[in-house]
């Protein structure tokens, strides 16, 4: 069952990716100025004013908190300064953990790898120059069985091959290209990693939902080679609506003689990986504890399924071969097993038909509407042409008649002073 839900994970519904409407001319560029409305259109928000009048005042304190724990690439490409600089910034926790950091063992990085496994919120498909998540070996195996009956394209869990939530990002520029497109960048990608935090736990529980309200899940570092800027990211839930925003919780100039840009960077990380990580993850196990174990739903098919088989026996047939001595010998549990699966995939696809059914209805009566408010609309854009058309013609009449009017009362007039 694993193995074809991980299959079927690997299918993408077909769409034109971002990069194609901008050839199109539908979209402007990716993470240039103008795409900031193409974000905000999917809930996205950059404005750093409303992430601070957003964001929950425990985690503006738990940000100070991290920094109090606190030019050899001028002019060299992206590549170079990921190269020389980001390890300086952002310390690999993989090699930390081989250093003797054992309460790391779990976090994974993955380097320059595109996230095509999840729905993006408005923009090309992310690739960070430096995500950091958690790696399988972190779950249990009812966990992951949970994790796995959870996932869905529009549902993500697993970013890339070995990343689940990610919860620190990184984006290197050059000086050519700029700091603000990395703001971007990490504003679209850590917004799809809130998301994912969200949507696992209303999954879950919703109670668990309203708590998450403004408070910052994922950290983002966005550095060229003078600056590094830090962000918190949250998101902002209303019933079904979700809004996404950033904290600016600071920023460094990289003074390489005295290093306090680089070294206070470096420190915020570290403490984001000893304080934010185990909370991260245990907010993760706590919402998968608050789901139904999938594998028991399996076995409890199974069961009715024989149950079933046994029934449907012939009665004189049992009867038969009690009286000779000896039992039919029962279903092979292997044809059992598939008999289960059969059955899951029946149900599913009589799921997804069900929805592909309401979605088309719903599309259907979208646009019987949307027909019907036009109707309404050019009749009413009719009438209003008609009312006002009989309008000026009565307009007319009456200033034809007082016309008359006027011509009679001169008549008289002329008539009078001939008399005289």
């Amino acid at each position: 069952m694993s193995q074809e839900q991980s299959s079927s994970s690997k299918k993408r519904p077909s769409s034109s990716s971002y990069t194609q409407s901008y050839k199109d001319g539908e979209v402007p560029k990716a993470h240039s100025a103008a795409s900031e409305k193409v974000l905000a259109g999917h809930g996205v928000h950059i404005d750093e004013l409303q992430g601070l009048s957003y964001v929950q005042e425990e985690s503006k304190s738990y940000c100070k908190r991290l920094l109090q724990m606190w030019q050899r690439v001028q002019n060299r490409n992206e590549a170079r300064i990921c190269r020389d600089l980001t390890p300086l910034l952002v310390p690999s926790p993989e090699l930390l953990s081989i250093c003797g950091q054992q309460e790391l063992e779990h976090i994974v990085e993955d380097i320059d790898t595109e996230w095509v496994r999840c729905k993006t919120l408005g923009g090309p498909r992310p690739k960070p120059d430096l995500a950091i998540g958690i790696a399988a070996s972190a779950f249990s195996e009812e966990e992951l069985a949970k994790l796995r009956n959870h996932t869905a394209f529009e549902r993500a869990t697993l970013f890339t091959d070995n990343l689940y939530f990610p919860f620190l990002l990184c984006e290197a520029k050059s000086a050519d290209v700029g700091i603000s497109v990395a703001d971007r960048q990490n504003m679209h990608s850590s917004s799809m990693a809130v998301n994912a935090i969200v949507q696992l736990c209303r999954a879950a529980d919703e109670a668990q939902v309203t708590d998450l309200s403004g408070r910052i899940l994922v950290f983002s570092v966005s550095h060229d080679n003078e600056r590094v800027k830090l962000y918190g990211h949250f998101a902002m839930i209303d019933g079904e609506i979700t809004t996404f925003y950033r904290h600016p919780i600071a920023s460094f100039v990289l003074n390489f003689e005295e290093s306090q840009g680089r070294k206070r960077t470096h420190d915020f990380v570290r403490e984001v990986y000893h304080a934010s990580y185990p909370a991260h993850l245990k907010r993760i196990r706590d919402a998968l504890a608050a789901m139904d174990d999938p594998r028991n739903v399996a076995m409890t098919s199974g069961t009715s399924i024989e149950e079933d088989e046994s029934q449907e026996q012939d009665p004189s047939a049992r009867s038969s071969q009690e009286n000779a001595g000896f039992k039919k010998p029962g279903t092979p549990a292997s044809k059992k097993q598939k008999g289960a699966l059969a059955l899951l995939r029946e149900q599913m696809a009589e799921q997804q038909r069900q929805s592909r059914e309401q979605m088309a209805e719903q599309q259907r009566q979208s646009r019987e509407q949307m027909a019907e408010q036009q109707r309404q609309s050019r009749e009413q854009m009719a009438e209003q042409q008609r009312q006002s058309k009989e309008q000026m013609a009565l307009l007319e009449r009456q200033m034809a008649r007082q016309e008359e009017q006027y011509k009679e009362q001169i008549e008289l007039l002329k008539q009078l002073l001939d008399q005289r």
